[in-house]
């Protein structure tokens, strides 16, 4: 199938881009350790986000068995259902609410955005990465591209990669695919 931003264009042809962005000053506030993290060996390996079939689970017993004697967390709703993992280390904790949820990524040691690579997952946008590294820097953790690393399989999209996909669309004129 074609992607969602082919496949999904309105009948006018105009697609218009909403950004999204990071409630700082929700995300920054220093928060304690959620009680139902204290206790997990560390490191904690965590995604807070809805826990659906868009996430690579065998991936995540993957990592887990990486790092057997720390913890994955998934924090967020489980829709369908409630996936099954191979490993012990993994802690699927369910719905947080929002005033809680920093916590969680200011207590994670490593985020993780565990997408499936597909026609509707290739170009996310990066607010979890953001979130996340909001979180460490409230934490006191400096976060610079010596400390920072994305799979080579990571699909990120940058302003840079939308002003190029704009140029792109202009230049086709009347050819363009709306994206």
């Amino acid at each position: 199938g074609l992607p969602a931003t082919v496949s999904d264009r309105p009948r006018s042809g105009r697609v218009y881009h909403l950004p999204q962005g990071v409630n700082y000053e929700h995300i920054s506030a220093p928060r304690p350790v959620p009680a139902d993290l204290a206790a997990l060996p560390r490191p904690i390996i965590g995604f807070a986000g809805s826990i659906y079939d868009r996430i690579d689970f065998g991936m995540i017993d993957q990592v887990a068995a990486a790092f057997p004697g720390g913890s994955v967390v998934l924090v967020g709703p489980v829709e369908g259902t409630a996936p099954r993992f191979r490993q012990a280390n993994v802690h699927l904790l369910g719905v947080r609410p929002y005033r809680d949820l920093p916590a969680y990524v200011q207590t994670f040691d490593v985020g993780l955005i565990p997408y499936v690579l597909n026609s509707e997952t290739v170009a996310v946008d990066p607010l979890k990465l953001l979130d996340e590294i909001e979180g460490l820097r409230a934490r006191g953790v400096a976060v610079t591209g010596a400390n920072l690393r994305l799979s080579a399989g990571a699909h990120v999209i940058f302003e840079y990669h939308k002003q190029l996909d704009q140029a792109s669309e202009r230049w086709r004129g009347e050819g363009r695919i709306g994206t």
